[in-house]
């Protein structure tokens, strides 16, 4: 995998999906304000610079009772993709909804709006990467046994017909599987 950590193929504010929850709890931070502390621990981590903040013994004492995360990140199930690590955050600071191929359905949809509408997160941050090998298989139409191929046929209407999986045509294909 390559330094470059990530690729956020989509982002939302909070006002887009708010409209489709009932309101809650007041967000922990501004859609931007949440963006712009995703984006600082990504670049310390890019520069292998992390601060790990967030997790101490205190820390899991403070969310115990209740968690408040700033922003919400759909991400492939991928073991390489961690958000915690890749944004630099800690324990309680992100509500992170992993599926393979960062496919939504609509337990992962009421997974979001739950972080929204109850725990006051104000940002969402979809989350692609390089190699995604959900993404390669639907993109080659590759037979898989069970019931991973209704992962992998949510996500063929994005990726299009079969072709040769090039670098290119992943990164066109991870980018057109966005949902939002």
């Amino acid at each position: 995998m390559k330094t470059r950590a990530l690729i956020a193929v989509a982002l939302l504010s909070l006002t887009t999906l708010l409209h489709s929850v009932s309101a809650g709890a007041a967000p922990s931070a501004s859609p931007a304000d949440g963006i712009t502390r995703l984006m600082q621990g990504n670049a310390r981590f890019s520069a292998g610079k992390p601060k790990g903040p967030n997790r101490s013994s205190q820390r899991r004492q403070e969310v115990a009772a209740m968690q408040k995360p700033f922003a919400v990140i759909v991400s492939c199930s991928d073991s390489r993709v961690a958000p915690e690590l890749l944004f630099d955050q800690g324990i309680g600071d992100l509500f992170v909804v992993r599926t393979a191929g960062h496919v939504v359905d609509d337990v992962a949809l009421g997974s979001i709006e739950f972080a929204l509408a109850k725990l006051g997160a104000g940002s969402i941050l979809v989350l692609g990467h390089e190699r995604c090998g959900a993404v390669q298989a639907a993109l080659e139409h590759t037979e898989v046994p069970g019931s991973i191929g209704k992962v992998l046929e949510a996500i063929k209407p994005a990726v299009g017909g079969p072709e040769k999986a090039t670098p290119e045509s992943l990164e066109r294909a991870a980018r057109r599987t966005r949902r939002w």
